[in-house]
């Protein structure tokens, strides 16, 4: 078993990457880390799916099939989710046993198991996950240190900016309550607010945005990736933080009109940036966010959460519902139906 950070460093970087793994832990940030990392390294041949839209045929097919225009004659199969495509099967003794054989033909692609939690002894000691650990590596990406998380702050701050005070640096992660996907988005503002100068205590006080006090952006991640406790969990955090519903409801109406706006250009031939500058997306932060939501929130998703955000807007002009009531309804129906 190896942490993420060791992954990258050891397998990822020198080629070592064996046919089948599994990536299990909550830090998302790790997760994505290793998913762009790979990526990059197979260009057409990586291939993401999502274990709560696959089923065990689709997962065969995706093994057989190979990409057509890609550059390197190896494949990456990335299933995100993989705790959904299990409860799928069943947990049954002969679905399982079908995993378990097909995992065990996997030679010519490379495969990715992620599940979005850590997985204690007991568990990774059952099937399939035993087998997977016997035929390659066990990745944790688990919550790190404080003292680390600083490190690869001042790292990135100083790479790609003018560095910051360490004040600044200890004010900033403590901000963040060391969560590195939050870190990132502070981060991202920063070094747009900075162009090229030092972060101070000043600097990070004016422009960066404490972790769970008014936190729309952590409620948005939450929603368009589709995880509906911590979508309900942040709802609570920001409008008990005096954000009024209305703004909740207009943000999440905003990212739907681009992330549809943008699938629409896409299927015109446009790419990904030519898209984003058609529907005004030129801020650095938000096209970074709209990057992350737009593989997880295909059209037909968004599409029928336009709709279910035409109808709350229409209830509650007609009914007079109240707005928070109305937006929880909205989230908890719109997820569950997913």
């Amino acid at each position: 078993m190896v942490s993420a950070l060791e992954y990258q460093r050891e397998a990822l970087s020198k080629g070592k990457i064996k046919p089948v793994n599994l990536i299990h832990g909550d830090e998302e940030f790790l997760v994505r880390s290793l998913r762009e990392r790979l990526e990059k390294l197979y260009g057409e041949g990586f291939k993401l799916l999502w274990g709560d839209e696959i089923d065990l045929e689709e997962l065969k097919r995706s093994l057989s099939d190979s990409a057509l225009f890609s550059q390197t004659s190896e494949e990456v199969i990335f299933v995100q989710d993989f705790e959904s495509l299990l409860k799928r099967l069943g947990r049954s003794k002969k679905g399982v046993e079908s995993l378990v054989r097909l995992i065990k033909r996997v030679k010519r692609k490379k495969l990715f198991f992620v599940v979005g939690k850590k997985l204690k002894a007991q568990e990774l000691s059952k099937e399939p996950f035993r087998t997977i650990a016997s035929l390659g590596d066990v990745v944790v990406a688990g919550k790190l240190p404080k003292d680390k998380v600083a490190n690869m702050v001042k790292r990135k701050m100083e790479r790609e900016g003018g560095g910051i005070e360490p004040e600044a640096l200890e004010l900033l992660v403590d901000m963040c309550d060391g969560d590195l996907t939050a870190l990132k988005h502070e981060v991202e503002k920063l070094l747009v607010y900075l162009r090229g100068k030092r972060a101070t205590v000043e600097v990070v006080r004016r422009v960066c945005t404490r972790w769970g006090e008014g936190g729309l952006s952590q409620f948005t991640d939450r929603f368009f990736s589709g995880d509906l406790e911590g979508s309900l969990r942040s709802l609570e955090e920001v409008l008990s933080g005096g954000t009024h519903a209305l703004q909740v409801l207009s943000a999440i109406s905003s990212y739907a009109i681009k992330l549809y706006g943008i699938h629409a250009l896409l299927e015109e031939g446009l790419t990904e940036e030519e898209a984003m500058k058609a529907v005004g997306v030129s801020h650095p932060f938000l096209r970074l966010k709209l990057k992350e939501h737009l593989p997880k929130n295909p059209k037909w998703k968004v599409l029928k959460l336009l709709r279910e955000l035409h109808r709350t807007d229409l209830e509650v002009k007609t009914s007079y519902k109240d707005l928070g009531k109305a937006l929880r309804t909205l989230i908890t129906g719109y997820l569950l139906s997913l």
